[in-house]
């Protein structure tokens, strides 16, 4: 019912915060509260699930370069739900929630690149610095008074891609 409100409210344009999700849920605020701590816990939820189904989907389709699929996936996740990324990101506990949803990525992305990072690169850095960059883009892009199209961070997000992770992850 939560995640119902959520699409609801980002549907009619109106703002999210906790107060307008359980009015539009028609739920208590301690129902709310029994489930996430705040609203960016509902982001890095729907961030984990975009993770899942990434896998799924690579799982499904093994060819697939796993980098490019994964950022149209959070791209689309992002862009779906641009108003909670919105609130979450630019409201006052953005901070932790930054940082929760950044850890995510790290790990989805140190699951593939603790495999093919180059050389001389520890895995885990490498992690790091593709996660917080594509993450650090897409935040610019939710908290933009006149965003890119969806097509165009894309675009954007994979001219910065070095060439090897399509040299080792082949491209779709």
């Amino acid at each position: 019912m939560i995640l119902d409100a959520i699409e609801n409210l980002g549907a009619d344009q109106q703002e999210i915060t906790v107060a307008a999700v359980v009015a539009e849920a028609q739920l208590s605020r301690s129902s709310f509260y029994s489930q996430f701590s705040e609203l960016g816990d509902v982001a890095v939820q729907l961030v984990r699930e975009t993770r899942s189904r990434v896998y799924e989907a690579l799982e499904a389709n093994p060819g697939s370069s796993a980098p490019r699929v994964a950022i149209r996936a959070l791209i689309a996740e992002f862009d779906e739900r641009r108003l909670l990324y919105r609130a979450v990101l630019g409201g006052s506990s953005s901070m932790q929630t930054a940082r929760s949803i950044c850890e995510v990525l790290i790990e989805w992305v140190y699951r593939d690149i603790s495999r093919v990072s180059p050389a001389g690169g520890p895995a885990l850095n490498t992690a790091t610095f593709f996660a917080a960059g594509v993450f650090g883009v897409l935040t610019n892009w939710v908290l933009s008074e006149d965003p890119d199209s969806p097509e165009e961070i894309e675009l954007q997000i994979f001219t910065l891609l070095p060439a090897w992770l399509d040299e080792v992850f082949g491209t779709d």
